[in-house]
């Protein structure tokens, strides 16, 4: 089965993780992403965590793709960019707000070679607004958008997520524009500018809390608790386990299943279990899980249609994916010829089982054939 973007070339002009994961999407679904980069490469190549020698950090993100080494700072390297736009369906960047146009390629100047071209600029609050200068990382973003505050327990003060989130929700929100675009040239037969906000696609999660925000009622952060519906954190025998009841009749399969039959039709879902005895609740629950194993206890939660799981460390969950040959642990071959293990494509369509191993390319070593595929192939590095 062919995959959905075959014969889409892609231009990024990226760096750490928004701009490159974008396009990494788009390679895992066939397009041809060429990754233009400066003589001194992206500087991620060198971001820690290190393999002998190779960047880990790098190959996360960078699989499926070819490298071109360019000097956009010259007029050679810039005419090099032009002639690749012009033959391009997409181009993505996460380089700051004013960086494309102070280097002349604008989407302005670039449409005027291509008005086909779909240029999806990633940054920190908008390419367009009076922010578009302002520097931006994960970190900041997280910190800024409200959420953290919602994070961790109230005693603890604001916490920020142990991933890199912020930068991956703008990647995929860039991935959907540029898919977005095309879609648009195909009913109107010209390309567009798209532009993704890290802080927007991160401040879109709050949902339900601005409106909540907006009247006076600000949430604060409740641990593992989420005081919208009965779902909390209980103590096992090995470790924490998390249950999540949403409804009437889930609860009363949770009181079956922890052997309190005599509380279907005494004690409410949503009068008792969410409101007054909360408390008494969570109390008898806790002493059920505590005498069982996480394993155990989610078997019998299972076996009674209750949702749960267990709170497990990264290193327990790639195991068992590892042992279950999860399409969600995959390999890829660094430029030095080492293998490492990074995230699967999360998107699969049709039944083909994904075995191929991706390369994360060397810096520049498509710059000649990639130069010779247009017009004037002279090395520019």
């Amino acid at each position: 089965m062919s995959r959905p973007l075959e014969g889409i070339r892609v231009l990024e002009l990226g760096l750490a993780i928004a701009g490159p994961h974008c396009t990494q999407i788009l390679s895992d679904q066939g397009a041809d992403v060429i990754k233009i980069e400066s003589p001194a490469g992206d500087r991620t190549r060198h971001a820690r965590p290190m393999l002998k020698g190779e960047s880990v950090y790098f190959a996360a993100h960078n699989r499926g793709k070819r490298s071109v080494c360019l000097d956009l700072k010259t007029d050679e390297g810039l005419n090099a960019l032009k002639g690749l736009a012009a033959t391009a369906d997409i181009l993505v960047t996460n380089f700051g707000g004013t960086v494309p146009e102070r280097l002349g390629w604008s989407y302005q100047t670039l449409k005027e070679l291509n008005p086909m071209l779909v240029f999806v600029h990633i940054t920190g609050f908008g390419a367009q607004g009076n922010k578009k200068n302002v520097p931006a990382y994960d970190g900041t973003i997280q910190a800024m958008s409200g959420l953290p505050a919602l994070t961790g327990h109230p005693e603890g003060g604001p916490m920020l997520s142990g991933a890199f989130v912020a930068d991956h929700i703008a990647a995929q929100h860039g991935a959907m524009g540029a898919l977005l675009g095309l879609q648009t040239r195909e009913r109107t037969g010209e390309g567009t500018f798209v532009d993704i906000s890290m802080f927007d696609a991160y401040f879109s999660l709050l949902a339900h809390d601005v409106n909540e925000a907006a009247t006076g009622i600000e949430r604060e952060s409740a641990g593992n608790s989420v005081p919208t519906c009965y779902s909390e954190a209980f103590e096992a025998k090995d470790g924490l386990l998390f249950i999540a009841v949403l409804e009437q009749q889930s609860w009363d399969r949770l009181c079956v299943c922890i052997g309190r039959k005599e509380w279907v039709g005494a004690i409410t879902y949503q009068d008792d279990a969410m409101g007054w005895r909360r408390e008494s609740i969570n109390r008898v629950i806790a002493e059920w899980v505590a005498k069982q194993t996480r394993e155990e206890a989610m078997k019998a939660l299972n076996e009674a249609r209750v949702a749960c799981g267990a709170f497990r460390s990264v290193a327990e969950v790639v195991a068992d994916e590892v042992a279950n040959e999860s399409p969600m642990v995959r390999a890829v071959e660094t430029p030095g010829g080492q293998t490492v293990l990074v995230p699967g494509r999360p998107i699969r369509l049709g039944t083909s089982a994904e075995s191929e191993i991706s390369r994360i390319p060397a810096l520049g070593e498509s710059t000649e054939q990639i130069l010779n595929e247009i017009a004037g192939g002279a090395s520019l590095v």
